[in-house]
């Protein structure tokens, strides 16, 4: 219920200080620019209005939370809070950014004799008005800048400000970067327009250009090396979100280059096959878009791929580092068989229609001559310096191995793809019978054979897919099965026996099901001292042998080294936090699970429960599960019914 309050407070807060701010600019402006203004009285009003609702707003919430932190440290030190002080500095800074660029925008049209019209930012505005809001955003930044000092000072105990501020460098960060790659695709589109001078009407795209760059690029430079200094802390250069911001990066720079660098080739394919090709400088022309984006995207993939590189080798442990690297891959990977796939279905489509005589020359074709070609040229290697390197390291008989083939991606990537092909093979089946069968029942079915031929090509193409990738699912399994059975079998346990508790017949039971290779052996309680127990990689027994006899206690303690699985027995004056007590049944199988994670070497969770934001998050995960069957099924009827 604290949490609910807490964010109705912060959240209703920071849209009031929004409320605020932008009616003292607005009516600021009515003062100091009257001149410029349409309808100033209206201006008036509106701000007037909104100043008067949210000020009271915004100082009952703002007064209410600063007391409430004041007194208790819980609310001081909450992650909530800590959002809001730092999502203040975004709300300030990003405007004040926003309106420097519009500044120097506006003067370098000036200079370049360019309507104002052309500007990125700022066009209607005038420097009055950004003036004052750069100094009314740089007001509110100095006073939650000062709260914010002060929250660092004290340090209470629990808080996040760390992370917290982790998560604000780099959306800063992300924001300067992006502004820096919108300011290198004006200045470059502006050069690949420009063979000639400064005489070329695209002058405005050097103008936007410089302007974004000179905000941009220091601003980017700046946040970056603070990011870069701060990776002398352990915590800051192994933080999960770094991580994440590196994985989007390095992706985003190779897929766009990647796309990029296709649709450049198919536009250059499709003009060497046309019947009227433009010249090169016509041809140029229309790359320069792409050819503006591609040239910093790739820039950002090189410098963040490598940073991203550099971040996963540091990793200590070699499984958790190829865990790391394997998403990467696997994207990649997935991206490079799509490419082909679609790229052999266009080509021996093509194919197709020149053989039967449907085409009148290649020039007919060359939208899908050079949209195949292209995607065959850039997702063939991208598929082949993949995906061969995530079958090795599948193949591999090693722990490593092992785990490659139980990841979570990899079972993801092989089921998400299988699944699309099982989608695609009902659909393209569905079609092939649809045409056979409308020859017999529809008067003029058009062109039966060569509908015969596509409908096949695509259901071969589908198939061979199919089995491929089926087949290395099935190898997975199969590898799988083979190295479990033999960490099982190496994964001797003692089940000293309880009669009241422990039930010896349903946890084999339960073993033989699930993981029949274990070798299990009772001891008796009697047999315990004499017994050689460093045979045992696992013992089973009741906690109430830790009562009633010390012996055992001290001789599990110092003399067993493997794991201790302890079935709890209710016993007066001993209460077990967080533990379920379960019937013999249930808890015969629950020992079985964990005795299986014990071989496998999996993390050992003793408590399952699904809590109210698990439930509610299983629920809407079936919805929209079902959502898109429903989607699917529509999909593959209207197939059928025109």
């Amino acid at each position: 219920m604290r949490t609910i309050r807490r964010l109705y407070f912060y959240l209703l807060t920071f849209i009031s200080l929004e409320v605020v701010l932008w009616s003292v600019i607005t009516l600021a402006r009515t003062v100091f620019d009257a001149a410029s203004l349409n309808n100033i009285g209206d201006q008036i009003a509106g701000g007037l209005a909104f100043l008067i609702v949210g000020l009271p707003m915004f100082l009952f919430h703002w007064i209410f939370v600063q007391r409430d932190s004041a007194r208790d440290t819980e609310e001081r030190s909450s992650l909530l809070r800590e959002i809001f002080l730092y999502g203040t500095y975004l709300a300030t800074l990003i405007p004040i950014a926003q309106n420097v660029i519009a500044l120097a925008n506006r003067v370098l049209l000036g200079w370049m004799t360019i309507d104002n019209n052309f500007a990125f930012l700022g066009s209607e505005q005038t420097t009055a008005d950004n003036l004052i809001a750069i100094i009314m955003m740089g007001v509110a930044f100095y006073y939650f800048h000062s709260v914010l000092k002060n929250e660092w000072a004290a340090n209470i105990e629990g808080n996040n400000l760390p992370g917290t501020r982790r998560l604000f460098r780099y959306i800063w960060m992300l924001y300067s970067l992006v502004l820096l790659v919108f300011s290198m695709v004006f200045i470059l589109e502006f050069i690949f327009l420009t063979p000639v001078g400064f005489g070329n009407p695209s002058r405005e795209l050097l103008a936007n250009g410089l302007s974004i760059l000179v905000v941009a690029a220091p601003l980017w430079v700046y946040n970056w090396q603070i990011i870069q200094r701060s990776l002398t802390d352990r915590e800051e250069y192994v933080s999960t979100f770094r991580l994440v911001v590196l994985y989007l990066l390095t992706l985003g720079g190779i897929i766009t280059t990647l796309f990029s660098a296709g649709w450049v080739l198919a536009t250059v394919l499709n003009n060497a096959l046309s019947t009227s090709p433009m010249d090169f400088t016509g041809l140029f022309n229309k790359l320069s878009s792409t050819l503006a984006l591609a040239i910093p995207m790739g820039a950002i993939w090189a410098y963040f791929g490598r940073a991203w590189k550099d971040t996963t080798d540091q990793t200590a442990d070699p499984l958790r580092k190829a865990a790391l690297k394997r998403f990467y891959f696997y994207v990649l990977a997935l991206l490079g068989n799509i490419s082909v796939f679609f790229a052999i279905q266009l080509l021996l489509g093509v194919v197709i229609d020149i053989t039967t005589g449907e085409s009148t020359g290649l020039a007919s074709f060359s939208d899908s001559i050079s949209s195949s070609l292209s995607m065959l040229i850039i997702g063939l290697p991208v598929w082949l310096l993949n995906w061969p390197i995530m079958q090795s390291e599948a193949a591999s008989q090693d722990e490593a191995g092992d785990h490659a083939r139980r990841s979570i991606i990899r079972k993801s990537y092989l089921y998400l793809v299988v699944f699309s092909l099982v989608v695609g093979l009902m659909a393209s089946a569905g079609m092939l019978l649809y045409n056979l069968i409308s020859t017999i029942t529809v008067e003029n079915p058009g062109n039966p054979f060569i509908d015969f031929l596509h409908d096949s090509k695509t259901l071969g193409v589908i198939v061979i897919w199919l089995v491929y990738h089926f087949l290395a699912l099935r190898n997975d399994g199969k590898a799988a099965q083979a190295a479990l059975a033999d960490q099982h079998a190496a994964f001797t346990v003692g089940i000293i026996g309880s009669p009241n508790l422990i039930d010896v017949k349903s946890i084999r039971d339960n073993l033989q099901r699930t993981a029949p290779k274990i070798p299990l052996e009772e001891i008796d309680i009697e047999m315990v001292s004499k017994e050689n127990l460093s045979r045992y990689n696992a013992l089973v027994f009741s906690s109430g042998l830790l009562h009633t006899n010390p012996e055992f206690f001290h001789r599990v303690q110092n003399d067993f080294s493997g794991h201790r699985l302890v079935v709890t027995e209710p016993v007066k004056g001993w209460i077990w936090q967080g533990l379920i007590q379960r019937n013999r049944l249930d808890s015969a199988k629950e020992t079985a699970r964990l005795l299986r994670m014990m071989a496998e070497k999996q993390e050992i969770d003793t408590f399952r429960t699904s809590g109210g934001l698990t439930v509610a998050a299983y629920i809407l995960a079936a919805l929209f599960g079902t959502q898109i069957l429903f989607m699917i099924l529509s999909l593959i009827i209207s197939v059928f019914i025109k």
